[in-house]
């Protein structure tokens, strides 16, 4: 019944088709992007999927970076990410720093952190492993000669947030 109704509105309005079809165009094609959920962070999983994921170009077992330079750092899943940034650095030489005791993440302190100070200078000035030796990490690179993604103010605050409320796993 309502069916002939609206047939029969069709057939004495014209422009009613018309009119039905932009305001289905119009309510169904909205500008309205979905919206991602924002990382939490405040938590490590957060730090992981909005920076430290992206260290994994050049940070994961079958990359040359990695086996030329960083022998544990691993960037290509979570949980190895979290297990490796907890272990001492292990540089080797060829890096140009000879901090044998210094680690990727000192729970507690941001500033004796070689995670921290290779992204923040004032940091990278002043980190040492308690040896003469000076341990200022060079600027960071990419391997195809650009600079590593530099994470936003928001991300660089939150790892050193996270870093001094003792690194835990969440």
């Amino acid at each position: 019944m309502m069916f002939t109704q609206m047939k029969k509105c069709l057939l004495i309005k014209p422009g009613a088709l018309l009119a039905f079809g932009t305001m289905f165009f119009l309510t169904s094609c909205s500008d309205k992007k979905e919206e991602v959920p924002k990382a939490d962070l405040t938590q490590f999983s957060g730090i992981y999927s909005s920076y430290l994921k992206s260290c994994g170009e050049c940070h994961e077992p079958d990359n040359e970076a990695y086996q030329k330079y960083v022998t544990n750092l691993d960037m290509s899943s979570e949980e190895k990410a979290y297990s490796s940034l907890m272990l001492v650095a292990g540089l080797k030489a060829k890096v140009g720093l000879s901090c044998p005791q210094l680690a990727f993440v000192k729970p507690g302190s941001a500033n004796q952190s070689l995670l921290f100070a290779i992204l923040d200078v004032p940091t990278a000035d002043k980190i040492t492993d308690g040896s003469d030796v000076s341990c200022k990490p060079k600027y960071h690179t990419r391997k195809d000669g650009g600079l590593a993604n530099d994470p936003t103010q928001e991300q660089k605050e939150a790892i050193r947030s996270w870093i001094e409320k003792g690194a835990p796993r969440n």
